[in-house]
């Protein structure tokens, strides 16, 4: 089967990340798992601690296809990925966000607070930063490095949407609608877990192939909203070293 062991290791991966959803849900809505490191939202609780790993891999992984292909754009985004690992695991965007918050007197509105908005800014600037990293991938790169970052960028687009506009509207429901708010965190919380099973089979499939790009996620997505597209698979044989990177 083509793409046999990275649609097995995306089963194993979204089968844990149910079973961590199952456990958020137990220890929500019933009284079974009542310890706090069975939500989702717990700070080093069990689904967070899965996540670093998962982050770890992606890390991994493209550091690995660097090494295969000597591509600069897999060393690029090695490095964002490793922040985006550091900062969630020493929870930088949460201090700078407080820190924001405070230096530029941030309003606090619709439930928002200062440092929720100073969040906001961090994660506008963190995002600022990725999207120019792939527009300079896309001006110097060929075009194995244009695709990479096209199917990155997508995928990050898709975290971004659950981590940053999902979990602004978890903060106001936290505090003005708690009722919605463990449903809010579960998809929050889930569709994060979720997509980045997805970029660890990504970036896993490329280093068993020697740093080949055969998933096409533009593509796929293109595919999956009726855009007409003639195919969503590269050839394998088209591998950095026959392309200008």
């Amino acid at each position: 089967m083509k793409y046999g062991p990275t649609l097995a290791l995306f089963a194993l991966l979204v089968s844990a990340d149910l079973a961590f959803m199952l456990m958020h849900g137990m220890h929500a809505w019933s009284p079974w798992l009542g310890g706090g490191h069975f939500s989702l939202e717990s700070d080093r609780g069990l689904a967070e601690q899965y996540q670093y790993i998962k982050q770890l891999w992606i890390v991994i992984c493209l550091g690995l296809a660097f090494l295969q292909t000597r591509s600069k754009a897999f060393a690029g985004w090695m490095v964002l990925f490793a922040f985006l690992l550091v900062d969630d695991a020493a929870q930088i965007h949460e201090s700078v966000g407080f820190w924001l918050g405070a230096q530029l007197n941030l309003p606090a509105i619709a439930g928002l607070r200062p440092d929720d908005f100073g969040e906001l800014t961090f994660a506008a600037l963190v995002g600022g930063l990725t999207v120019a990293m792939a527009a300079l991938s896309f001006k110097r790169g060929g075009e194995h490095s244009r695709q990479l970052s096209r199917d990155l960028l997508c995928l990050i687009a898709v975290l971004a949407f659950f981590g940053v506009a999902v979990d602004t509207l978890h903060v106001i429901a936290y505090f003005r609608m708690p009722e919605l708010s463990q449903l809010l965190a579960l998809f929050e919380d889930g569709g994060e877990m979720i997509v980045i099973s997805a970029l660890t089979c990504y970036a896993f499939d490329i280093v068993g192939h020697g740093g080949a790009l055969r998933i096409d996620v533009w593509g796929v997505l293109k595919s999956a909203w009726g855009a007409k597209t003639s195919t969503v698979v590269v050839p394998v044989s088209r591998r950095p070293s026959e392309l200008v990177a």
